[in-house]
């Protein structure tokens, strides 16, 4: 018997689904490698090479991404957008990394820029506020990036 002074527990779960929000990082790493060649080829891009560091952009990127979640902001999953031809490299990096992540991969035919790719990816995940992460980009300080993408994330 519920009586007027005991807790509700739906109610408190449909506060705190509320009070959270759901973010879905989306990982764009299309490019081709044209300005970094020789390293940087169409068949192995920049994003996918170490560069001198452990891990490399596109994987440095996950991680990244994975920052962003806390008690309040949780990872609904991350939206890797790719070129075709890169799908493989793109799971065997994930697989590298060793994480239980959500993740799901959108497949271009072919290049299209940036705004056909996040047109993809609102599509894909409609009730969730998006985070678009270039993955060809170095941060010396992920914390940085996490705190300014934080805050960014508090504000709509």
């Amino acid at each position: 018997m519920l009586r007027r002074y005991d807790i509700n527990i739906n109610k408190l779960l449909q506060e705190r689904i509320e009070y959270m929000s759901w973010i879905t990082p989306v990982i764009l790493c299309g490019g081709n490698g044209k300005r970094l060649w020789p390293l940087s080829t169409p068949d192995y891009p920049k994003q996918f090479l170490t560069l001198g560091k452990k891990f490399t952009l596109f994987q440095q990127t996950i991680k990244r991404a994975l920052t962003l979640e806390n008690e309040k902001m949780k990872i609904k999953e991350i939206l890797i957008l790719t070129n075709e031809s890169y799908r493989f490299i793109v799971l065997d990096q994930i697989e590298l990394l060793k994480t239980n992540l959500k993740f799901r991969i959108i497949l271009e035919p072919e290049s299209r820029n940036t705004a056909p790719a996040l047109t993809l990816a609102s599509l894909a995940s409609p009730n969730s506020r998006l985070v678009v992460m270039p993955c060809d980009h170095y941060f010396k300080s992920n914390n940085s990036f996490s705190n300014s993408a934080k805050q960014a994330l508090k504000e709509i």
